[in-house]
C-alpha cells in the first residue's frame, strides 16, 4: 500500500479584484481561525467586540498587509467579519472534505452490501414460490396435518 501526503494545498483566493494565494493545509493557521471561531461563538452578540481580531486574523491567513489593502478607509465595516467567517468556512470545507469523502465511499458500501442481501431474498423468494407451484410445499404440510383431538368438544 503507498500513501502519498499532501503537505501543502494552495487556493487562490481572490477577493475584491486582489488575489491571494493561501496554504489550506496550514495548521497554524487553521488554529488560529478556529479560535477565532470560538471566541465569536462565547459573543453573546454582534458587536465592535466581534471585529477586534479580524485585522490580525486576515493578516495572517491572507498575509501581511492584506487587511490593509482590502479595507483601507473601511475599518469599522462588517464586511471583514464575513471575509473572516468566509476564510473559516472555506479552510474547514478543505479539511473535512477527505473525512466526507470516506464515509461517502462507506455509505456506497453499505448501500451495495443492502443491494446484494435484497438480491439474495428476492431470489430465495422466487425459490420458494416455484417450489410451493411445483410440489405444493406450504399447502402440502398443511394438508397432511390432522387434528389430535385433544381438544374437541
Amino acid at each position: 500500500m503507498e500513501l502519498k501526503l499532501q503537505k501543502q494545498l494552495f487556493k487562490d483566493i481572490e477577493i475584491d479584484g486582489h488575489r491571494f494565494r493561501v496554504d489550506v493545509k496550514d495548521t497554524s493557521k487553521i488554529e488560529a481561525l478556529e479560535n477565532w471561531a470560538t471566541e465569536q461563538n462565547a459573543l453573546s452578540k454582534f458587536g465592535k467586540g466581534s471585529l477586534e481580531d479580524c485585522p490580525a486574523l486576515i493578516d495572517k491567513i491572507l498575509g501581511d498587509g492584506a487587511f490593509e489593502t482590502l479595507f483601507k478607509g473601511y475599518e469599522g465595516s462588517s464586511a471583514q467579519f464575513e471575509l473572516c467567517f468566509t476564510l473559516h468556512s472555506i479552510f474547514q470545507d478543505e479539511f473535512l472534505k477527505d473525512q466526507q469523502a470516506k464515509i461517502a465511499e462507506e455509505e456506497k458500501k453499505n448501500l451495495d452490501k443492502i443491494d446484494k442481501l435484497c438480491e439474495s431474498m428476492d431470489k430465495f423468494n422466487r425459490t420458494l414460490e416455484y417450489a410451493d407451484k411445483r410440489y405444493g410445499g406450504r399447502n402440502a404440510v398443511a394438508k397432511e396435518r390432522r387434528s389430535s383431538g385433544k381438544h374437541r368438544r
